[in-house]
């Protein structure tokens, strides 16, 4: 093995996620070897003027796939990855597309490409075929798990579906192959990183060796997400949610405690976000529920700055990252131990940190800043002094001691 200096690294995702902030990081400390993913600009040139320029989605589109990581290391599969959107458009099965997507992908890799490296970095769903591979090839092998174990999701859903009827056709579920490939991923891995301890909680409950697992939560890009010079006045005090419309995210959950607030006039609550409100569930929607649709990211910043806390009941993450965006502006955090939050919120100090699913928790915490509103302040000012912990540096500088970590155990 060489010195950390000099150890080269693989990354691997058919999509976007966070794995570009992962290879940027890693391009900056010179461990990048490659990047392989689907579609990928670099910074700068002419992705970056129609990413400002170009409006809606495909303005959005372009600007979740810019990555600041030299040409030469990125390696694109823009046709593999646009026949996939193309079949997804014409309403083909997502499970069976993504499926042969995935697994196209991990084939496409170079044998070249994985013997010239130390470390082969996977993501969840995508990394069955190249963990085996790396193995193969007697290279260390790091699975990024970005979301809790999807046997312990399976149990999730089963609850959702009862609790929120109406919401069940947003419920998905995964087939007996797709667990199992999920399973060859964890047994492959030589280390398991995963963005908080309800990740790993989920995983070892599951039959994942402890040994295995390390905690790296997310960062995000500070520029983006910055706190309001002055913050706004608290005449509205508004709460904001941010997340896909769903039962797994707890929007049918906030909507109940929002509506079992005694006296919630002189407050709204803005939901951020795309996807369908059953009818019935839309009927009895009060006046001071203001949806905003799916938002760019300088968009949601700007109404984040609007804000003054954040909501995000949700039942099963790995660590939602709109919780740090919201945090990095200033805003208090109510989550739940199922979204991740503990790794950003101190309960009592800057949010609070719930059971998920517990409606009454969650009515007395939205009630606390209702009846308390200069919490929000207090609250504000401890988190403005912990921004730099959710920079991307701060989370490049961890993967790079888990790399040393781990060569120092091969040495």
């Amino acid at each position: 093995m060489p010195d950390s200096k000099h150890m080269q690294v693989l990354v691997a995702h058919p999509g976007t996620q966070y794995a570009f902030g992962l290879a940027a990081e890693l391009h900056r400390r010179g461990f990048l070897s490659r990047f392989y993913t689907g579609f990928a600009f670099p910074v700068g040139g002419l992705a970056d003027v129609l990413s400002k320029v170009l409006s809606g989605a495909f303005g959005r589109w372009i600007a979740n796939r810019q990555a600041s990581i030299a040409s030469g290391k990125l390696r694109r599969s823009a046709l593999r990855e646009f026949a996939a959107l193309l079949q997804l458009k014409l309403g083909a099965e997502p499970q069976k597309v993504l499926y042969r997507r995935n697994a196209a992908f991990q084939r496409a890799i170079p044998d070249s490409a994985i013997a010239q490296v130390d470390v082969v970095i996977g993501f969840d769903t995508s990394s069955w075929i190249l963990a085996k591979r790396a193995r193969e090839f007697g290279r260390t092998f790091f699975l990024d798990r970005s979301i809790g174990h999807p046997r312990a999701f399976a149990q999730v859903a089963k609850h959702l579906k009862n609790e929120f009827p109406e919401w069940s056709a947003q419920i998905p579920g995964k087939t007996d192959e797709e667990l199992l490939r999920e399973d060859q991923e964890h047994i492959l891995a030589t280390r398991i990183v995963v963005p908080s301890r309800y990740v790993a909680t989920t995983l070892t409950e599951n039959g994942v060796d402890s040994a295995k697992i390390r905690i790296n939560p997310f960062g995000t890009d500070l520029e983006h997400f910055q706190p309001a010079e002055t913050p706004p006045s608290l005449k509205p005090l508004r709460f904001i949610f941010a997340g896909s419309l769903q039962p797994r995210k707890g929007l049918p959950l906030l909507l109940k405690a929002w509506s079992q607030v005694p006296d919630s006039r002189g407050t709204e609550l803005w939901i951020a976000g795309e996807g369908e409100i059953p009818a019935s569930v839309r009927r009895e929607i009060p006046q001071n529920i203001r949806f905003l649709g799916r938002l760019a990211q300088a968009d949601l910043s700007r109404a984040f700055r609007q804000c003054h806390v954040f909501v995000f009941p949700s039942y099963f993450e790995g660590l939602a990252q709109v919780q740090i965006e919201a945090a990095a502006c200033g805003l208090p955090v109510i989550g739940t131990e199922s979204s991740g939050c503990e790794e950003i919120v101190h309960h009592n100090e800057t949010g609070f940190v719930l059971p998920a699913g517990d409606v009454d928790a969650l009515r007395s915490a939205l009630v606390r800043f209702i009846l308390e509103p200069e919490l929000v302040f207090s609250m504000r000012e401890r988190l403005l002094t912990q921004r730099n912990h959710w920079s991307w540096a701060a989370y490049g500088d961890r993967w790079a001691a888990l790399l040393r970590e781990d060569l120092q155990q091969n040495n």
